[in-house]
């Protein structure tokens, strides 16, 4: 799944250790930008990748962030069952990088002529008005 939106604030961070080494967990808040924005918690696990570091730098700008949601359950002290989501962010694109780069391959073919492909119309136009064949 993934949400466009504003890289609001971390909210949150908590780390620890365990059976497979230390482990570091940030939240992130991300806010549509809309009249009545909708608003999403995702946590990031910090990895080799430098993952948190990367999200920090983007606070503030707009991004389009790809997550995972998954179901995960506890057994309370009642004895119960209790279940809750955890939306994890795996992936973060800056908008204005990514628009600046749909920018860069419009420029390249500014006469918005086709590459040639299979259909004969276009390469017809391509080369000219000469038949392809």
């Amino acid at each position: 799944m993934e949400f466009v939106g504003q890289l609001f604030a971390q909210v949150g961070e908590r780390e620890g250790d365990g059976q497979n080494g230390h482990w570091r967990v940030a939240q992130f808040l991300l806010q549509e930008v809309a009249m009545y924005p909708k608003r999403i918690v995702v946590d990031v696990r910090d990895d080799s990748y430098g993952k948190i570091e990367q999200f920090k730098g983007l606070i503030g700008k707009n991004v389009k962030v790809q997550f995972e949601i998954d179901a995960n359950v506890y057994r309370g002290k009642d004895g119960q069952d209790h279940w809750f989501n955890n939306v994890r962010a795996y992936r973060i694109k800056d908008m204005a990088e990514e628009a600046a780069s749909g920018a860069a391959v419009a420029a390249q073919k500014p006469d918005g002529k086709t590459d040639g492909g299979s259909d004969p119309f276009d390469q017809m136009a391509n080369n000219g008005g000469d038949l392809p064949y």
